[in-house]
């Protein structure tokens, strides 16, 4: 039977949401003492995100080391682990009290009852599962398949097919729903897989790749699969 995989954050998962709300907690508690507006603590923490969360996905540094790296950019170098944790712990919290799916999940997700769905997602292996448990979506799959468990991040090609040989279906005969261009997209359709991109934001665009399917809302992905035999 053919096995459809989903991506979790900004897929299934509203993660830009959560993270506004977990930097609303941190500007709220740090903001006067890192003199920085609300904004511009939000520009800061995608600058220091990109930097070091590849690190992480890379297996150079833990997930504490990539936390701490992170608090280091924001309040200085010589900050403490301690104090490092601390502050993460107010982000965090008010991060993990925020995760929920988007709106078109659940529904979606009925109307493939009778599909094999299964994750592949990047991240620490206990969060990413953490996840989909505290949502509710964590029966929905029979497979699910982290980059912090596995030691391949996407776009790696290595992740697709660990997933694939878990889920024991072919590459070819596996479908992979993601809302990143490069890391879901292309990753997937690299490694064999049909890739469908997830376009949240209508206004995105990127070079048409044959054998590419677009959507914008979930709810569309079941006329897209309709035609596909389920065996």
């Amino acid at each position: 039977m053919r096995v459809i995989f989903f991506d979790v954050d900004g897929t299934l998962l509203d993660d830009e949401t959560a993270i506004a709300r977990g930097l609303d907690a941190l500007h709220a508690s740090y903001g006067a003492t890192l003199g920085l507006g609300r904004d511009a603590l939000g520009h800061q923490w995608q600058q220091s995100l990109e930097r070091h969360f590849p690190r992480f996905l890379a297996g150079e540094i833990s997930t504490d080391e990539q936390r701490r790296a992170r608090m280091r950019d924001l309040f200085g170098s010589v900050t403490t682990a301690e104090r490092c944790d601390e502050a993460f712990a107010v982000y965090l919290d008010a991060y993990e009290n925020a995760w929920a799916p988007y709106d078109d999940v659940h529904n979606t997700l009925d109307q493939l009852s009778n599909r094999r769905l299964g994750v592949i997602t990047n991240g620490n292996n206990e969060q990413q599962r953490k996840k989909l448990e505290r949502t509710g979506l964590a029966p929905r799959f029979s497979v699910v398949v982290t980059s912090g468990e596995c030691g391949f991040a996407k776009p790696d090609r290595r992740i697709f097919m660990e997933a694939c040989r878990r889920a024991d279906v072919d590459p070819r005969r596996a479908s992979f729903i993601g809302d990143d261009w490069a890391k879901d997209v292309v990753g997937s359709r690299e490694a064999g897989l049909q890739p469908i991109w997830l376009r949240r934001e209508p206004s995105a665009t990127q070079p048409v790749l044959p054998g590419v399917r677009v959507i914008e809302t979930l709810h569309e992905l079941g006329a897209v699969l309709a035609a596909e035999p389920l065996a």
